[in-house]
């Protein structure tokens, strides 16, 4: 899909790829959308019996690539990417193999960060009349979220073939008789490039110290020529505000928007007006996407300076309900009188 969507173009075709792709797990298990791309065999072999299956998948900040071979009930040329807010996707590994009938923890370490943890693939116990499922979990700290921690396991897909997700989906693949792994896979970034980004533009929130919390600010305040100065920053893992404050009348003109896995960067609202008194509030309203309401404003802090805060309540189609009032975003670079 492709990114920077608005409302005005983006409703009714993700609306339907949505229904199209979302697989909706089991009791317990979680939502998230699913993409097949493929089926053939990876022997190369048509008469071996395996079938197997492409798979992309979204999720957070995460996304997921695999093989999965049904008659190994293997998982085979697995990767599994972090999207850094502002930075892009990063690998955490590839060319994995896993056997889910004896899954083990998958440690992660990048290089000169602090991104570490380990990611598990299992298979789940079906209920009577159901399907086993690939789920995830994962125990990971990263910078801009803090430590996340999945004990449950989010659904990636239902093992068979013959379950009602996937004999749908595979009258609409294209056949191949020769797998050779995941061809497709984007180059990822320099890990040292990385290392200097998280750096220079990853900051502690001084605020609160919750998981979830931490700001990106790529552009720091720079002023125009028509004085005013911008800002780009994400907060809560998966939301950017983009705009401008005009330091005369503390005129805000900002947009909101929301990281989807596999969609990209989707408009949620835009915002306008002055920051004194109760700032600017805006309703969120992406038709079968996403709805609430956001405010930002400004409160003093130590030195003269102000602040600026949001007030966030927003409900996500497959990525859940963010609602928290005080969310710190910035320290405004001059005095408001």
């Amino acid at each position: 899909m492709s990114n920077n969507l608005t409302d005005s173009n983006f409703s009714e075709a993700i609306v339907q790829w949505l229904k199209d792709n979302i697989y909706v797990g089991q009791a317990g298990s979680k939502t998230l959308p699913v993409v097949t791309l493929l089926k053939g065999v990876l022997s190369g072999d048509p008469r071996s019996g395996d079938t197997v299956i492409q798979v992309h998948s979204g999720l957070g900040v995460f996304e997921v690539e695999t093989l999965y071979s049904t008659a190994n009930n293997k998982l085979v040329d697995l990767a599994v990417y972090l999207v850094v807010p502002r930075f892009g996707r990063v690998a955490l590994f590839t060319g994995q193999n896993v056997y889910l009938d004896d899954p083990k923890p998958i440690r992660v370490k990048i290089p000169d960060t602090t991104i570490e943890g380990t990611i598990k693939f299992f298979k789940s116990t079906p209920k009577q009349g159901d399907f086993s499922e690939v789920l995830i979990n994962w125990d990971l700290t990263t910078p801009f979220t803090g430590r996340m921690v999945e004990d449950v396991g989010y659904s990636l897909f239902p093992v068979s073939t013959k379950s009602a997700f996937f004999a749908d989906k595979l009258k609409r693949v294209r056949q191949s008789n020769d797998l050779r792994g995941n061809e497709t896979q984007a180059e990822t970034a320099d890990y040292r490039l990385l290392s200097a980004f998280l750096e220079d533009f990853v900051e502690k929130n001084p605020v609160c110290e919750g998981p979830g919390l931490r700001v990106v600010i790529p552009a720091q305040y720079n002023a125009n020529n028509s004085g005013q100065y911008s800002i780009d920053v994400y907060f809560l893992s998966i939301f950017e505000l983009v705009g401008s404050i005009l330091p005369g009348d503390l005129a805000l003109s900002v947009v909101l928007y929301v990281s989807l896995p596999l969609i990209g960067r989707v408009q949620l609202t835009s915002l306008k007006g002055s920051l004194l008194d109760a700032g600017v509030t805006a309703t969120i309203g992406v038709s079968g996407v996403a709805k609430g309401s956001a405010t930002i404003y400004a409160k003093p802090v130590d030195g003269g300076n102000h602040a600026l805060y949001a007030d966030l309540y927003a409900e996500i189609i497959f990525v859940g309900t963010f609602s928290q009032n005080g969310i710190y975003l910035l320290t405004l670079p001059y005095v408001i009188h």
